[in-house]
């Protein structure tokens, strides 16, 4: 009798394991289903104007030791803002997370109107967005940041061109822009854009350019993805090319490129394509007057071809002069400006390049050094750092207040005594309207940014 009631104990308790195991299963597959379905931080922007619904912001205290915030605090910070943020989403009912903008800083008191100088937070905005119904698709131009906070343009050019994008449930493959040819021609030009072409031609065959720079009234040069540049020479087009070499890569990677170009596969008047290759003793470079071929050495044997330069026989070899050794880039009048308020539209006036951030946020180029960001009209950032321009004489360093290119580390902390926290190589000084963050290499400064509220 006692050993009947043992197994039926042991019945009961292995069916009880059972229960348990399949209800186990089911609440798995129902959370993994429920994740997989839920909307996601955007890589790339959408190809349809999407709605935006809400535009939160999310902050979360970051730990502090030693006037340091450690790398780990700041991880799990943004996991826990990514979280927020899916979850306001779902009860928003919006498809996909857009994040705009993501600063450290110390909190404002709400009562007093004072900086917290006991605590450092991470705060991050965000756009909730409602896709069009009739095209879901994404486009191949990157977001400022990706789904993990990290910005995204400093990244572009490791990214897959395989990766695609999980949209809720939907899988999208970046979309490459349609144009009428992929014909470069001495007489055709490229892609059927002509020699002498106007800069309204350029946009209205190619569309928007990601970037945009007038060194000078005459001089003009727009890029197309990270290789197509075009020059222009009082209005019309002189020289197209697969490589420049007027821009440093600090301001090259700064550029949020698109795919579209890049991936076209070229081909020069249907006999040679971008990537044939041939034996190292064929003299193929110069095609013809005006049409140069780039070759690459992948072997001891072959090259590959990668390039092109189409250029008129009256156009000049374009170089940066940016006033050379003779000018000073001592930042006093922005040091003036910062205190007393800035306008925008100054700014756009005095700009001599443009950079398309994303829809709403453009980066204006003031000189060799000096950067703002206008979002949505409004001044949201003022950088200086390395030398965007590649010039023939070495231009002067940087200066802001008591703030140069290349300042020793040590230096400034003292000059910042108590008021900033140290993230990484990085350090924060919150003031009412704005952040200061000092970038470090090796011991020195080479950057300096200001975040505006």
């Amino acid at each position: 009798m006692v050993k009947n009631i043992s197994l039926l104990e042991d019945f009961f308790s292995i069916r009880r394991f059972w229960c348990v195991y399949i209800l186990f299963c089911l609440t798995g597959l129902m959370s993994f289903g429920a994740y997989s379905s839920e909307p996601q931080v955007l890589r790339f922007h959408p190809n349809c104007e999407p709605e935006v619904i809400d535009s939160p912001r999310v902050r979360r205290n970051l730990r502090l030791k030693n006037r340091q915030v450690p790398a780990d605090s700041k991880i799990k910070a943004m996991t826990k803002i990514i979280e927020a943020l899916k979850a306001d989403a779902i009860k928003k009912n919006a498809d996909a997370i857009l994040i705009t903008n993501k600063v450290s800083k110390h909190p404002i008191i709400a009562r007093s109107g004072k900086i917290n100088k006991r605590k450092f937070i991470l705060e991050v905005s965000a756009d909730l967005l409602r896709l069009c119904e009739d095209d879901k698709s994404l486009s191949s131009r990157h977001t400022k940041y990706d789904e993990t906070g990290a910005l995204q343009h400093a990244q572009a050019i490791i990214l897959s061109k395989e990766e695609t994008i999980v949209l809720r449930e939907t899988k999208e493959e970046p979309q490459v822009v349609s144009l009428k040819s992929n014909v470069v021609s001495p007489t055709m030009g490229v892609y059927g854009l002509t020699l002498s072409s106007s800069l309204a031609e350029t946009e209205s065959l190619f569309g928007k350019p990601s970037f945009r720079f007038t060194s000078n009234e005459n001089t003009t040069t727009l890029s197309y993805g990270r290789g197509h540049w075009l020059y222009y020479e009082d209005g019309e087009l002189v020289k197209v090319n697969t490589k420049t070499s007027l821009f440093t890569y600090e301001l090259i990677n700064q550029i949020p490129f698109s795919n579209d170009f890049d991936e076209l596969i070229w081909a020069v008047n249907n006999e040679l394509q971008k990537g044939t290759k041939k034996d190292n003793g064929d003299e193929l470079g110069r095609y013809s007057a005006n049409l140069t071929l780039i070759w690459s050495d992948y072997s001891n044997e072959t090259q590959e071809l990668v390039g092109f330069e189409l250029k008129s026989a009256e156009s000049a070899d374009l170089h940066m002069d940016m006033g050379g050794e003779s000018k000073s880039y001592h930042y006093d009048w922005l040091v003036n400006l910062v205190q007393t308020g800035i306008s925008a539209d100054e700014l756009i006036e005095k700009a001599v390049g443009e950079i398309l951030m994303s829809n709403d946020n453009k980066r204006y180029i003031h000189d060799q050094y000096l950067t703002f960001d206008i979002n949505r009209g409004r001044l949201s950032g003022i950088a200086m750092g390395d030398s965007l321009f590649n010039s023939k004489e070495k231009p002067k360093p940087w200066k802001y207040d008591n703030f140069y290119q290349n300042q020793p580390l040590e230096e400034v902390r003292s000059l910042l005594a108590d008021s900033y926290i140290e993230v990484g190589d990085e350090l924060h000084v919150d003031y009412d309207s704005y952040t200061m963050i000092f970038h470090a290499y090796d011991g020195f400064l080479y950057k300096l940014e200001l975040k505006f509220y």
